[in-house]
């Protein structure tokens, strides 16, 4: 391949810079959402147990304060995990 051929294709690239800015400003993919509630989910799911542990000792100690705040807390966690399921289930019947 000639030297100016060689040129020819190198300006046809775009720069580097100018394909960070497309990666960094485009829209996440149905699948990458998908993906990242189910992450959210799961943590939310980890929080849960931690949660229900920490009950489980505040009921053996008999803190009142804190088996409520804890059942508290247990509740919006479960009601933000049954939420994080709706959406993804919603994106999986759009895709």
């Amino acid at each position: 391949m000639s030297e100016a051929k060689k040129n020819n294709d190198l300006k046809d690239l775009p720069s580097l810079n100018a394909l960070i800015d497309k990666l960094a400003n485009r829209e996440p993919t149905p699948s990458e959402k998908i993906v990242k509630l189910a992450k959210e989910r799961d943590c939310t799911y980890d929080m849960i147990e931690r949660k229900k542990q920490e009950l489980e000792k505040a009921q053996e100690s008999n803190d009142k304060d804190d088996i409520e705040f804890l059942n508290k807390s247990i509740d919006a966690l479960k009601e933000q995990k049954n939420v994080l399921t709706k959406r993804i289930k919603t994106l999986l019947d759009e895709t």
